[in-house]
């Protein structure tokens, strides 16, 4: 598993963070492992780590974008008869519209959770995220059109930009899927246009509950609803995918058109839940391409926060969200690696071996290397125990 990033914002983070502390960027670990701890790969019991909730978002990958079939060809009507068709599609930028997205504090329906700020930067664009929250700002259109005279024309037609926002939880196996739609554009026959919308899941999950009103299409309004979803990962050492879609349904009675158009469905990111956090038990549910940061104090922890930094400076992984390390719940791996870098006696009795990269990552001493102390003892110390500042290298 990667960690992708949009550097330019993410890395002044890292600067600010590697200013005062030492960091390590991580993927493949939901952040249910909010109680971190011990050395630096025992991240669940003791709080000398922190657990970043760094709120810069990333863009999503391009496997972890919506992946969303074309809309079928509108139907010709008969003469004497109108149709409806409408769909999602990608704006090139000459197009992208920014209306109905300035009144950001207005998008979101009070009876839903606010959309992130950080949304609206960058709509058009696919997916973004962090760890425990994600949206896409995406476009789609409806539009009424007859046959008269042998000549089909249309009567009506409707802009819209489309919110989709998730929100979830790294100590929960719950989360939601929210579903705005905000006109921006809209003439003749459209504007008394409704919309309803339906969700559905698949993968490792369960459709809990699903709300959308029936609302009118009016400029400068958003209708919305809220979808919940519960993993079926809920056993010990279970991981689990899940993919949620919204599916939207236009009508216009007075026009005649009481059956919904049907769009096709509206992805959301892949959501990844599991309960293979060590030393935290239940369900939690995160972004996965979103690296988690975890970071050690240099003022309470000098000794550790300063190996950690001289050994990712060494060019070892995980200093950034480009180079993450991967985690492993795999014990046999995890033992491997901790007695390739730890095994003998390396310092002082008072002392514990400190491995990096830490034993429960993929990238430790089990995949090849060799290891290596930063700090040297003095006769004095002894060597009877194992030493503070062992780094194994690959």
């Amino acid at each position: 598993m990667h960690a992708y990033g949009r550097k330019g914002r993410r890395a002044a983070w890292l600067v600010a963070a590697l200013a005062v502390t030492a960091a390590i960027s991580l993927v493949g670990s939901p952040l249910a492992s909010a109680q971190p701890t011990g050395d630096a790969d025992q991240v669940q019991l003791d709080p000398m780590v922190e657990v970043s909730t760094d709120t810069t978002p990333d863009k999503a990958p391009a496997e972890a974008q919506a992946r969303r079939a074309p809309e079928a060809d509108c139907p010709i009507p008969a003469e004497g008869q109108r149709a409806a068709c409408g769909g999602f599609e990608p704006l090139q930028p000459d197009q992208r519209r920014s209306d109905g997205l300035a009144g950001r504090s207005s998008v979101a329906p009070q009876a839903i959770q606010p959309v992130p700020d950080w949304c609206f930067d960058d709509p058009y664009t696919g997916f973004w995220g962090v760890r425990d929250r994600a949206c896409e700002i995406g476009y789609m259109w409806y539009e009424e059109y007859e046959t008269v005279n042998g000549v089909t024309s249309t009567v009506g037609h409707m802009d819209m930009n489309v919110i989709s926002t998730a929100f979830l939880s790294t100590g929960q196996g719950t989360w939601s899927h929210q579903f705005q739609v905000s006109p921006y554009n809209s003439w003749g026959t459209v504007t008394t246009a409704r919309i309803e919308a339906n969700a559905i899941a698949s993968g490792q999950c369960l459709t809990s509950s699903v709300s959308f009103p029936n609302a009118p299409l009016t400029l400068n309004s958003t209708p919305g609803g809220e979808a919940f979803f519960n993993s079926t990962s809920t056993n010990p050492g279970n991981v689990g995918e899940c993919i949620t879609k919204w599916q939207p349904g236009i009508t216009n009675p007075s026009q005649g058109f009481t059956t919904p158009h049907l769009y096709n469905y509206f992805e959301m990111t892949p959501v990844r839940c599991d309960t293979a956090t060590v030393g935290r038990p239940g369900t939690g549910c995160v972004i996965p391409w979103y690296a988690a940061g975890l970071i050690y104090s240099a003022s309470s922890y000098n000794t550790l926060a300063d190996h950690v930094t001289k050994a990712q400076q060494s060019g070892l992984p995980g200093a950034t969200f480009d180079r993450p390390l991967t985690r492993t719940e795999n014990q046999a791996i995890i033992d491997q690696n901790r007695n390739l870098a730890c095994g003998g006696h390396w310092g002082p009795t008072s002392t514990t071996c400190d491995e990096y990269p830490v034993a429960t990552s993929y990238e430790g001493l089990s995949q090849g290397g060799t290891k290596r102390l930063f700090r040297k003892w003095s006769a004095g110390e002894g060597v009877t125990g194992r030493g503070s500042g062992l780094v194994s290298l690959r």
